[in-house]
């Protein structure tokens, strides 16, 4: 699916209508994203009445670790959930 979608991103890349599109699919990919972050935040920092700082902590660590050294985000997201999967669960 992915080359498909590719070859014909290549061959009409000059389309205005394109253009048109994959800017109206922008904003909509990025909703879609915040509403897992914030799904996935209430599921795992907010518990209950509590709130949880073991995975509020790993996030800062990795989103420090990725600033400061520039680590590939795979590569993070298989460290994270190796580490996560041993420490917090």
């Amino acid at each position: 699916l992915v080359l498909l979608a590719s070859h014909f991103l290549v061959k009409f890349k000059e389309s205005r209508a394109l253009s048109g599109i994959l800017e109206g699919i922008r904003p909509a990919a990025l909703g879609l994203l915040a509403s897992a972050v914030i799904f996935l935040a209430q599921e795992s920092i907010f518990t209950g009445f509590h709130l949880n700082l073991l995975p509020m902590l790993f996030f800062i660590i990795v989103v420090f670790v990725n600033g400061k050294y520039r680590i590939s985000p795979i590569t993070l997201t298989i460290l994270a959930g190796f580490v996560g999967a041993f420490i917090i669960r």
